[in-house]
């Protein structure tokens, strides 16, 4: 815009310029083509009505041209803004659809341990409420999940690339989640039932430890995709709105723990 304003400036001393040349030459030729004295110019009524009609139209000129800017720029800003809208909406919609499944991540392991506990202990074990369907559609659920913000960032780069940070976050925590994912989600649906020959019943210390190890990298995993889409809120709410609510900015995530890593872009507002 700035480049754009500097253009016009120009051109319109341009045409100021080729104006008083205009004027120049038409003085030159009635003096001395058309042999008429200096009286007829030194007179005020046409020098000033001659001036006046010039810097009149001018002045008309630089005013029509400057509402044209105005508009244009006005047109753009709307656009931009309606844009922005846009882009955050489905952002916050990608949010809404991805946060229970990172919540599954931390409930299901859980809730599966401790149940497999309890099983051991009983003398007729019964089966698991997780059946081997639904431990595998719930845990793929979440890889999906990641993939699908991926996507919707990646679709903005250019209206939002400060939020570069997010998408590498969210691709690392996607490759470090799928190989503990698909341990896990094998070995926690083989134990959904004693009935299984392919296992031991009651499972034992061993593979007991490493399914614990296995559960405490996905929770761990699952906590910090549940971070990163607060934050991702909050840093597309200041992005993409702060314009539209200037002076106004939601607060960054401040969790207890100060080794929990909160994500933040470098500018509050694009």
């Amino acid at each position: 815009m700035e480049k754009r304003t500097q253009i016009n400036n120009v051109n319109r001393g341009i045409m100021l310029v080729g104006l008083l040349l205009a004027f120049g030459v038409f003085v030159f030729a009635d003096l001395y083509v058309l042999n008429r004295s200096w009286d007829s110019w030194i007179s005020p009524t046409p020098v000033i009505s001659l001036f006046g009609l010039i810097f009149g139209f001018i002045i008309l000129h630089w005013q029509l041209q400057e509402q044209h800017l105005n508009m244009i720029e006005a047109n753009r800003v709307q656009a931009q803004n309606g844009l922005r809208v846009e882009i955050y909406k489905e952002i916050a919609t990608r949010i809404e659809l991805a946060d229970p499944h990172f919540s599954t991540l931390v409930v299901l392991p859980s809730i599966f341990m401790s149940e497999l506990r309890h099983r051991m202990t009983q003398a007729v074990p019964r089966e698991s409420q997780y059946t081997f369907a639904r431990i595998h559609q719930d845990l793929k659920g979440s890889q999906d999940a990641i993939i699908t913000l991926l996507k919707s960032l990646e679709s903005y780069e250019i209206a939002m690339p400060e939020f570069v940070i997010f998408r590498e976050r969210f691709g690392k925590m996607l490759r470090d989640l799928m190989s503990p994912l698909s341990e896990l989600s094998l070995k926690a649906s083989l134990l959904t039932s004693p009935k299984y020959s392919t296992i031991e019943w009651p499972p034992s210390p061993e593979a007991i430890s490493q399914l614990e190890a296995l559960t405490a990298k996905v929770i761990a995993i699952g906590h910090d995709l549940s971070g990163l889409t607060m934050d991702l809120r909050v840093a597309a709410q200041n992005y993409l709105l702060g314009t539209i609510f200037p002076n106004r900015q939601v607060r960054p995530r401040q969790p207890g723990d100060p080794n929990v890593v909160v994500t933040t872009i470098p500018t509050a507002s694009g």
